[in-house]
């Protein structure tokens, strides 16, 4: 390898070499050398040494990386920096919110009159302040950009806010994640970043569907099975790579990726109880049996029962006949009928004049037979 020629050490030494050591196991010098100075270690940043690729710069984490999610767990900084790495969009995004930052944007027009006549007044807290000449106004220069009337120690908050927006995290755990206190300081950042996101050229805006806490079902290319509808929201989140999608439009809800359980075939001999049917589905029971709903009449019931000497299709014990002289104790009706029976084995009478339910006391006559629903 040739010798590199010696420069001075930069002022910004400490911001330096926590760019080498990012960008150490990527560089292919490193991977021959036996043995690394300090000082060679300064001469990789001299414009001789350009062997940083793409692919490189994508692996790398930005600066205010470690700053913005050092607060955080080892396991949401390291899911934070997956993101990073697979999302194309984000990275835009980011790139877009750089060129804003209050201490290198510079704006050109007016933002009240779009006059180019524009020059620079004071500074009110670090940050300056340009006056119109068209039409007198002042303005700084963060005015219309996310970072207007914002705290300075709040500007990497937006940086974290674009991160989680394509993050699986819910949002009891996404303040958390940006450093926020409450909800609704999460919802005004993702409003200050709603203009850069629309003008994103990049569609769909995730890698792949799925989950996502700020970006919807259509900005990820996902419609309506039956309307075709991209008014969709997520309904369920069982599981962030295969959640729930309700239309808005139609009111359908389905699965993102469809799952086929695949089960036994249910035997010849069994039928539904109630209807002898054979349309039925199977579910396997924590037990160890099998519970089957028929698709007919919607009943369900388990198989095999749990006193072996119990048929399958035991039928249900006999309702009595109405003893003579019962009548409704609320309408005095005698046209009623006995509907089944309570849980303590008394039958259940019902009127089919005022269709209220009573229960008959054996110890009372048939005329103070006491109700089962009072009235009002």
């Amino acid at each position: 390898m040739q010798a590199l020629p010696i420069v001075g050490l930069s002022k910004h030494a400490t911001q330096l070499y926590s760019y080498i050591r990012r960008l150490a196991p990527l560089i292919e010098e490193l991977l021959i050398t036996p043995f690394i100075s300090p000082q060679f270690l300064r001469y990789l940043q001299t414009p001789a040494v350009r062997l940083i690729t793409k692919e490189a710069v994508i692996k790398s984490l930005p600066l205010w990386f470690e700053e913005t999610f050092g607060h955080n767990s080892a396991e949401d900084q390291q899911k934070a920096a997956q993101i990073w790495q697979e999302e194309p969009a984000l990275r835009q995004l980011i790139q877009r919110l750089d060129a804003y930052w209050p201490h290198r944007y510079k704006p050109t027009v007016c933002p009240m009159c779009n006059s180019t006549s524009i020059q620079k007044r004071y500074c009110v807290s670090s940050e300056q302040y340009y006056e119109c000449t068209a039409c007198s106004s002042h303005f700084s220069a963060t005015h219309s950009t996310p970072f207007h009337r914002l705290r300075s120690e709040h500007y990497r908050r937006l940086y974290a806010t674009a991160l989680v927006l394509w993050g699986t995290w819910k949002i009891s755990r996404t303040t958390h994640v940006i450093g926020c206190s409450i909800e609704k300081q999460v919802h005004t950042y993702i409003a200050r970043l709603q203009p850069l996101i629309d003008e994103l050229d990049v569609r769909p805006l995730t890698s792949r569907p799925s989950f996502r806490f700020g970006i919807t079902p259509a900005q990820q290319g996902i419609r309506c099975m039956r309307c075709d509808s991209d008014d969709l929201i997520f309904w369920r989140r069982n599981t962030p790579d295969n959640p729930t999608i309700k239309c808005n439009s139609c009111q359908h809800s389905f699965a993102l990726h469809v799952e086929r359980r695949q089960s036994l075939p249910i035997p010849d001999s069994i039928c539904c109880p109630a209807c002898t049917s054979k349309n039925l589905l199977q579910e396997k029971h924590p037990d160890g049996r099998y519970k089957y709903r028929c698709k007919d009449c919607r009943s369900s019931f388990m198989y095999p029962p749990k006193n072996p000497n119990q048929s399958k299709h035991a039928s249900k014990i006999p309702l009595p006949p109405v003893p003579a002289g019962t009548s409704c104790p609320l309408c005095a009706s005698g046209d009623v009928y006995v509907k089944g029976w309570s849980p303590d084995r008394r039958p259940v009478f019902k009127c089919r004049g005022c269709a209220r339910q009573f229960i008959s006391n054996p110890k009372r006559l048939a005329s103070q037979t006491r109700p089962l629903i009072e009235q009002g």
